[in-house]
């Protein structure tokens, strides 16, 4: 029987209010997708993501319309407010995309927080399987890939930092 299981990743952003325009990266200054370590219970295992929220920590007067593509493959990942541009190779590890579009205020006005809540995904994968470290190999890794992409236009607040939530059934 399947089982329910919640995996988060996060994303601080850096402390800039560059605004972002239609298919820039929301992400980190690093150079790095977000990832999701142990989407599945053993690494053979597949499983369906059913549904996933967003939550921003901080609540921006103009909102994000954002789709949060994900690979079960690596991929290179972009810094923020870069161009969203996969290569081929990485194309073809894309599983599925999930829309944030509406997003709802939680506690106080700007400055306070967000959410966004997408459900009937279903989204199959066989997750990514990162090895162990060299002390225990043994202990491998299901992973999943994303990168958060902006699909208007969006003035963020300096240093937000998003979670994003995926709930998955578990073979």
């Amino acid at each position: 029987m399947p089982r329910y299981n919640k995996v988060t990743s996060n994303i601080l952003r850096p402390a800039t209010t560059t605004q972002a325009t239609a298919n820039d990266v929301i992400g980190s200054s690093d150079i790095e997708p977000i990832i999701f370590y142990n989407v599945t219970e053993r690494a053979e295992e597949g499983g369906l993501i059913v549904d996933a929220v967003c939550i921003n920590d901080k609540n921006s007067a103009t909102r994000q319309n954002a789709r949060f593509y994900l690979f079960d493959g690596k991929i290179a990942g972009t810094s923020d407010n870069g161009a969203f541009a996969p290569s081929d190779a990485e194309v073809k590890t894309a599983i599925g995309y999930v829309d944030f579009s509406t997003w709802h205020q939680g506690t106080g006005a700007t400055g306070g927080n967000s959410m966004s809540f997408a459900s009937n995904l279903n989204i199959p994968f066989v997750p990514a399987i990162v090895a162990g470290s060299s002390s225990a190999p043994q202990n491998k890794k299901s992973v999943l890939y994303g990168q958060l992409v902006e699909r208007s236009t969006y003035t963020p607040n300096a240093s937000e930092n998003f979670t994003i939530r995926l709930g998955i059934l578990r073979e």
